[in-house]
């Protein structure tokens, strides 16, 4: 995230409420990699106490933040090709 926030002040000018509105972005792709990276080392379900499989909370945390970055970053007109790094 650290160079696509670089990249992103160097290319193009964000009002002080643009800016928190991609800082809010930046913190929810972290989050979802954060989720990501828990259910590659624990798998998407566990066993609860009858020994059902369960899907991981993680599972809706990715998921969500993962739709939140994208959206915010289409608030900002920053989705597209021509930002990805």
């Amino acid at each position: 995230m650290k160079a696509l926030w670089i990249s992103v002040f160097e290319r193009k000018y964000l009002e002080p409420h643009e800016a928190m509105i991609f800082l809010k972005a930046c913190e929810a792709h972290d989050r979802a990699e954060q989720a990501r990276r828990i259910l590659k080392r624990e798998g998407l379900t566990y066993q609860d106490r009858f020994q059902q499989p369960r899907p991981r909370p993680e599972v809706s945390i990715e998921y969500r933040d993962r739709a939140t970055f994208a959206k915010l970053l289409g608030q900002l007109n920053l989705y597209g090709p021509e930002w990805m790094l």
